[in-house]
C-alpha cells in the first residue's frame, strides 16, 4: 500500500453504528494499533462496501508482519489518496466521537482548545469569554448600573477580568508602554523627564525661570497660559473646556477619570503617564514678547488656542 494512504480504523458497535477510533497513515499504523490494543477494525473507502469480515488484530509487540498481511488481505484496491477517503455516518470529521484526533486531542476540545479555559492567554480570571468577564454579564454589561459604556463597573470585560484591567491589561500600570515604571519615557529615564530633559525646568527656553516673559507673563505659565485656569478667555465657569461645563469634563467625558476603561491609575491619558502632560506637552509658544502683553493677551490666547487645535 501507499505509505501516504490514510486509513480510518473504526470499531463496530452494532450493525449500523461504527465509532472511529484512530486515523493514521500506513507507515504509522503498526505502532498505533499496538498502543491502542484494538481487537477489531473496519475500513471503508469510497466505492467499496463495508466489509462484512472483521479482521482480527494480532497485537504482538515483537512480530509486526501479521499487520501488513492483514491489510493486504483486506483489499489491494484501497490504495487511494487521502482526499478520496470519507467517513461513515457516525464518523463525521467534526463529530465528537468521530474526530480523527479523538475527544482528548481534537483542536476544538475542552482541554486542548487554544481558547480553552486553561490555555487562554489571559487565564481563567482574565479571559474575555469567562463567566465573570462575559460582555453580556449582569455586572459587566455595557448598559449596566452606571450606564457608562466605558465605565469601571459597566465595562464589558468587568473589573476583575477585563483585559484592560489594572492587573491584566497589557497597557496597565506596570506593563503599559506609557506607564510610570514601564514607560520608555519613565520618570527617571524619560528624555522628556524633569531632570533628564534637555529642555528642563531650568534650561528650557520656555521654562518658568528662564522664560523670556518671566513667571507671570510667560505664555505657557500657570497664570498667563492661553489655556490656563485664570487666563482662559472663557473663564473658569464659562469656558467650554471648564471642569463642570466642558463636554470632556470629569463627569461627562467618556474617557473621564471614573469612566475611563483604564481607570484612574492606568489610563494612558492620566496625569502622570500622559505623554502630553504638563511637563512634556508639545505645545510651545514661540512668539516674541510684546509690549502690553497683558492687554493683548486675548489675541495671543486666541492664536494659541488655534495652534492647539481647540478652535
Amino acid at each position: 500500500m501507499n505509505p501516504n494512504t490514510e486509513l480510518y480504523f473504526m470499531q463496530k458497535k452494532n450493525q449500523h453504528n461504527f465509532i472511529l477510533i484512530q486515523s493514521f497513515r500506513e507507515r504509522d499504523f503498526v505502532q498505533q494499533v499496538t498502543q491502542k490494543n484494538l481487537k477489531k477494525i473496519l475500513v471503508k473507502v469510497i466505492g467499496t462496501p463495508v466489509f462484512n469480515t472483521i479482521a482480527p488484530c494480532p497485537c504482538k509487540n515483537d512480530d509486526t508482519e501479521p499487520f501488513s498481511k492483514m491489510f493486504y488481505a483486506i483489499g489491494e484496491h484501497m490504495r487511494r489518496d487521502v482526499s478520496q477517503m470519507k467517513y461513515i455516518h457516525q464518523a463525521h470529521p467534526l463529530g465528537r466521537q468521530a474526530h480523527p484526533l479523538g475527544r482528548q486531542a481534537q483542536p476544538l476540545g475542552r482541554q486542548a482548545h487554544p481558547l480553552g479555559r486553561q490555555a487562554h492567554p489571559l487565564g481563567r480570571q482574565a479571559q474575555p469569554l469567562g463567566r465573570q468577564a462575559q460582555p453580556l454579564g449582569r455586572q459587566a454589561q455595557p448598559l449596566g448600573r452606571q450606564a457608562h459604556p466605558l465605565g469601571r463597573q459597566a465595562h464589558p470585560l468587568g473589573r476583575q477580568a477585563q483585559p484592560l484591567g489594572r492587573q491584566a491589561h497589557p497597557l496597565g500600570r506596570q506593563a503599559h508602554p506609557l506607564g510610570r515604571q514601564a514607560h520608555p519615557l519613565g520618570r527617571q529615564a524619560q528624555p522628556l523627564g524633569r531632570q533628564a530633559h534637555p529642555l528642563g525646568r531650568q534650561a528650557h527656553p520656555l521654562g518658568r525661570q528662564a522664560h523670556p516673559l518671566g513667571r507671570q507673563a510667560q505664555p505657557l505659565g500657570r497664570q498667563a497660559h492661553p489655556l490656563g485656569r485664570q487666563a482662559h478667555p472663557l473663564g473658569r465657569q464659562a469656558q467650554p473646556l471648564g471642569r463642570q461645563a466642558q463636554p470632556l469634563g470629569r463627569q461627562a467625558h467618556p474617557l473621564g477619570r471614573q469612566a475611563h476603561p483604564l481607570g484612574r491609575q492606568a489610563q494612558p491619558l492620566g496625569r502622570q503617564a500622559q505623554p502630553l502632560g504638563r511637563q512634556a506637552q508639545p505645545i510651545r509658544m514661540t512668539f516674541p514678547p510684546q509690549k502690553g502683553f497683558i492687554t493683548d493677551k486675548y489675541s495671543s490666547v486666541s492664536s494659541a488656542v488655534q495652534v492647539a487645535g481647540l478652535r
